[in-house]
């Protein structure tokens, strides 16, 4: 898996939005996050040729403790019924539609990754016998290895406070969004180590129309993805229904 989920960036909200913040930056990061291991349902998603599809997500765990392989190969996406097909859909190649067939196939379900005692429990039943010991020692090292890496992964977060002008928050997301990767990084940690003021120029249509100079109020802080799972928990029902708006569209 990509190592870097990116910066966040939250902005003051607007007058008439209930909401104590608005995710200004990172939208894409966070829906995804939310959608694969908190919202415990399938996953509408589109393929490279644009066809709509829904898919349930899992980790390999056999393949996530390789280290000749690429973890983002571990990453498997299944059908809505858990089952892979093959031979015009006629034989299963991955049956995943049971607890007991996740623990045989040793494919852990995204969707518990912050959650994974009940899952833990049923594994270590299944391969209960002193025989499969080795096979419990390997969910223990995949959760120490993956999972808690995982769950404790930090984010940087960018905080704008509610004085902020609308022209300084502009100016932050450019920044935070130009030169690539390497520069993303290197901008966060500046904002971390130094957020108090940051001068900005106004900006239109993309130039700068104005010298003007002001400042932006902001926080910064690092936050780990379980405090963000946590976050995006309590607003869960407001986040649903967003979701299931957006999916209804055309």
């Amino acid at each position: 898996m990509n190592p870097l989920l990116g910066s966040v960036v939250l902005a003051p909200t607007a007058r008439s939005v209930a909401a104590q913040s608005l995710l200004l930056d990172g939208q894409q990061h966070i829906t995804s996050l939310y959608q694969v291991t908190i919202r415990g349902e399938v996953i509408e998603t589109v393929t490279p040729k644009k066809k709509r599809v829904k898919r349930w997500f899992y980790l390999d765990i056999r393949k996530a403790l390789d280290p000749l392989i690429d973890r983002e190969e571990a990453v498997i996406g299944v059908p809505e019924d858990r089952v892979v097909r093959a031979d015009f859909g006629r034989g299963a190649v991955l049956d995943l539609s049971s607890p007991e067939k996740e623990y045989a196939e040793l494919m852990y379900p995204l969707c518990q990754v912050f959650d994974w005692d009940k899952w833990q429990d049923g594994f270590d039943e299944h391969w209960s016998n002193d025989v499969n010991r080795p096979m419990r020692q390997t969910f223990r090292e995949f959760k120490n290895q993956v999972l808690d890496n995982f769950k404790y992964y930090r984010i940087p977060v960018i905080a704008l406070d509610k004085s902020t002008p609308k022209e300084a928050v502009c100016v932050v997301f450019e920044k935070v969004n130009t030169g690539g990767g390497a520069l993303q990084r290197k901008l966060a940690r500046e904002f971390l180590v130094a957020p108090a003021m940051v001068g900005y120029a106004l900006t239109g249509k993309g130039r700068h129309e104005s010298a003007t100079r002001g400042t932006a109020n902001m926080v910064g802080r690092w936050l780990s993805v379980a405090e963000i799972a946590t976050d995006l928990g309590v607003s869960k029902g407001s986040i649903d229904r967003w979701l299931d708006d957006r999916s209804s569209r055309p």
